[in-house]
């Protein structure tokens, strides 16, 4: 079995050597650890890592982000590392979406489902689509108009903090569903621009059957959940998903994740429309 191979691009000697040791406890294959933008293009250029993991603040005159937007283009996944970031940031970030996000300080069991999911994603585009034909140019909807989601959790006091949460972010819900048959009429009914997701729901579905119905609708699913076990990350990632949010959440969080799913699947889209 071949390992993957990750960059690793941070300014931090300690911290990087950190991550190097995880990755390689995760039987990943760390090629080369760099502290600035200009080194980390070139060495994506020459290496050709099957994943970069990017800290957003670098040494030199170039950012995380300016360099992270290079070496998408290149068709290369970059997953961002950040111990602080504001709104701002975040959205500059989103004009070439990741493939995913990390807080620090990070669990070692959160790093291991974020690359393992971006990886599953990658892995989708490219039976998808044929990743020359990248076009980058988004379609995105009008700054004034919010996008529509549909909550799907079986404990309604949550699910009304969720909503809180989301519309607060201006973010439309349509909906609220306890069960996967409600959640998947309600889909179909109102077509939404995502569904946040949880696992364990009523009903004869589990959240992974509604992720899998959703996969049918192109409707991107977000997974809200409490379970982070080894077995239901594997689950969650072979649906393929947008984004994996641990209970109790991070606002932060929450509102960075939510919006590079809608960043990263709006990209995902135009891939099959080329």
């Amino acid at each position: 079995m071949v390992n993957e191979k990750i960059l690793i691009v941070e300014d931090e000697a300690l911290s990087a050597m950190d991550l190097k040791n995880k990755l390689e406890d995760l039987n990943y294959e760390v090629i080369k650890i760099v502290d600035n933008g200009k080194e980390a293009i070139n060495t994506t250029r020459d290496l050709k890592p099957d994943l970069v993991l990017m800290d957003i603040r670098l040494k030199g005159d170039m950012t995380g982000i300016e360099a992270g937007r290079k070496i998408l283009d290149l068709n290369i996944p970059l997953i961002y590392l950040t111990g602080s970031a504001d709104s701002e940031t975040f959205e500059n970030a989103n004009l070439n979406p990741s493939y995913g996000y990390i807080t620090k300080p990070y669990l070692i069991k959160n790093l291991e489902r974020i690359i393992r999911i971006s990886f599953k994603c990658v892995e989708i585009e490219k039976q998808e689509c044929n990743m020359e034909s990248l076009n980058t140019t988004t379609n995105l909807k009008d700054s004034n108009e919010n996008y529509n989601v549909l909550v799907v959790d079986d404990d309604a006091i949550t699910a009304l903090d969720i909503k809180t949460n989301l519309e607060h972010l201006n973010y439309n819900v349509v909906s609220i569903e306890d069960n996967g048959d409600d959640a998947i009429k309600a889909a179909g009914k109102y077509q939404p621009d995502f569904i946040l997701l949880d696992i364990n729901i009523k009903g004869n579905k589990t959240g992974f059957d509604v992720a899998e119905e959703m996969n049918k609708l192109n409707i991107p699913v977000v997974y809200l959940t409490a379970y982070h076990d080894d077995s239901t990350v594997d689950s969650a990632v072979k649906t393929g998903s947008y984004g994996y949010i641990i209970k109790p959440f991070n606002k932060k969080e929450f509102e960075y994740t939510l919006s590079l799913a809608i960043s990263k699947s709006l990209k995902d889209k135009s891939l099959k429309t080329v």
